[in-house]
């Protein structure tokens, strides 16, 4: 017997209609560098990108946003965010499992992420998922931290 209270969550690409609630979110979560909606009208119709939402309870619950380069191993995780709502129920894993399977299938090797080094909880979080902090590069801001994930180390495949 099923629990009528128990949350359901679904993963999904992102819809136009999407877009309302993409922009809340995005001005909720995201003190600066926010996306547009033309930005995100461009990512979801865009090839270079994979643009990814979670429901919970068929309402918005998240997104992420992988960004490709043409010819490039390398995927970026532009952003992702959760609703306060929804916060806690395994929604930023699942967005972050989904959008590693998007890379995968693209077949990059390596997932990064840069955050602002202004937000420590960022770098505890990735670590937490995989993620290893790299050291500084050439043209990297200096308030910023990148990281970077294997996305085959621990499935063992070869690309």
């Amino acid at each position: 017997m099923s629990n009528p209270g128990l949350k359901r969550l679904q993963i999904r690409a992102a819809r136009e209609q999407d877009l309302p609630d993409l922009l809340t979110l995005e001005q909720r979560a995201f003190e600066s560098d926010q996306l547009s909606r033309r930005s995100f009208k461009r990512f979801l119709a865009g090839n270079g990108s994979t643009l990814i939402v979670a429901t919970h309870d068929k309402v918005f619950a998240g997104y992420a946003l992988v960004l490709f380069r043409p010819r490039c191993s390398i995927a970026r995780l532009y952003s992702l965010a959760v609703c306060d709502h929804a916060a806690g129920n395994g929604i930023g894993r699942a967005l972050l499992s989904a959008a590693e399977a998007a890379a995968r299938k693209r077949r990059c090797k390596v997932m990064r992420f840069a955050a602002p080094a202004k937000q420590p909880v960022i770098a505890v979080r990735c670590r937490k998922f995989g993620f290893a902090e790299l050291a500084g590069r050439v043209g990297q801001k200096p308030a910023t931290m990148q990281f970077e994930k294997s996305l085959y180390a621990l499935a063992g495949a070869q690309a």
